[in-house]
């Protein structure tokens, strides 16, 4: 499945990829042995030696059956190295905790961890175990957490600093529990500078558990892009890309170019193309109707409960968590020619649970599925949503009302027309 980022593949997939791996085709000048596995809006997976990828022509790929040509508007994720860097994919869905490392949290999802090795009033410069260094503008920053962050010591403290609304000032989140108020002026090699009414204050990151910026500014960005996730967590945002010899040769945000070891990288997913996630738009109604009093709301790339999303004992990255009875309404807008989805019990929910769902186009069913129970992922299914206006999600109580009823739309995707 797209996203899927722990897996046991089969001994006969791995013994034909490994001797795969080794192969030198004819026209591959440079000499490439990385397997990938790549996922388009019309396959469930090609896998392959990728011997050409850029944001603009698209991938080449030479596999067994030979070479294949895609174009890069029907590319949704490529995952390098594919069977034995599953552990590294699960790993870098989150970002690396090392002791005296910060992290820095980007709009749009970018992340970098590592050590400050420059900074000025204007830029942070961290230097990343798998991206080098690179310079980030502080008005682009949302957040700067800690190892801190991620100890389990910290968890409700950080939940609770989140969870308060937003202000006017920046605030930073300290070890011992107390809160600074301010402006965050420098993310320096050391510490933070805040200023306030009383003067200059420097937080040193031994003792910042996370730091949230109150006005930054986002930019999004438009036409084709990727996302790159790299091995130690690193996510990067890129405008271009292009395999150059043994490497990735990317264009930041800021026009920025850097080039990223091949090696390094876990997956690229292309944004901006025909394939949009559906876990990125914002429904224009929900409904929640609990059997009793508990109401539940609905999660983006997380399950009802907040935790990721899991099937089966597979991790995935895209999806929308639910619990019954639930109803999700999204606007089309005659733009989208099909929708595709997976789904399935979280394996947070227990033995008793059990649903009936349905996807309505227009108001009209296209697809039904009842007593879906845990243990097994359904899917995925291709619906027909051409000039379709409205697109309903439902998941409607089983056998057993709303008990445990804790359910995933895994990777669901809307693939627009040309």
């Amino acid at each position: 499945m797209l996203s899927r980022v722990t897996a046991t593949p089969s001994t006969v997939w791995i013994a034909g990829f490994v001797a795969l791996a080794g192969t030198t085709f004819a026209g591959d000048p440079s000499g490439r042995e990385i397997p990938v596995e790549v996922r388009t809006i019309d396959t469930d997976a090609l896998r392959g030696i990728l011997t050409s990828l850029s944001l603009v022509k698209g991938a080449e790929l030479l596999s067994e059956g030979g070479e294949r040509r895609i174009p890069s508007g029907e590319l949704i994720r490529i995952r390098w190295n594919w069977f034995d860097g599953l552990e590294e994919a699960s790993r870098a869905t989150r970002p690396a905790r090392i002791r005296d490392s910060i992290t820095l949290h980007l709009f749009g999802g970018d992340v970098l961890t590592g050590r400050v090795f420059a900074a000025d009033a204007e830029t942070c410069t961290i230097e990343t175990t798998d991206a080098g260094r690179v310079p980030v503008r502080l008005e682009h920053l949302r957040a700067v957490t800690s190892f801190h962050a991620g100890m389990p010591a910290q968890r409700d403290t950080v939940e609770w600093f989140e969870g308060r609304p937003d202000r006017d000032e920046d605030r930073i989140l300290l070890t011992n529990g107390d809160v600074v108020r301010g402006f965050i002026t420098e993310v320096g090699r050391e510490n933070l500078l805040v200023e306030d009414a009383a003067g200059t204050t420097r937080v040193p990151f031994r003792m910042l558990v996370s730091a949230k910026f109150a006005r930054p500014i986002d930019q999004p960005l438009e036409g084709m892009r990727a996302v790159l996730t790299l091995r130690e967590g690193t996510r990067l945002t890129v405008t271009s890309l292009e395999l150059r010899g043994q490497g990735v040769q990317v264009t930041l945000r800021d026009g920025q170019q850097i080039t990223l070891s091949e090696d390094k990288v876990v997956t690229v997913d292309i944004v901006g193309g025909l394939w949009e996630p559906l876990s990125s738009h914002q429904p224009i109604s929900f409904e929640h109707v609990p059997m009793l009093a508990l109401a539940w709301d609905w999660a983006a790339d997380r399950n009802v409960l907040g935790d990721p999303l899991t099937i089966n004992g597979e991790l995935f990255e895209r999806g929308i968590g639910v619990h019954s009875r639930s109803i999700l309404r999204y606007e089309l807008g005659g733009k989208y020619r099909e929708f595709v989805t997976s789904f399935g019990m979280d394996d947070q929910s227990g033995a008793l649970a059990n649903v009936n769902l349905t996807v309505r186009v227009n108001g009209t069913p296209r697809f039904d599925q009842f007593h879906v129970v845990g243990g097994k992922m359904h899917g995925p299914i291709r619906i027909n949503v051409r000039q379709a206006a409205l697109l309903e999600l439902i998941v409607d109580f089983g056998d057993n009302g709303d008990l445990q009823d804790r359910f995933n739309w895994v990777e669901p995707g809307l693939i627009r027309s040309p």
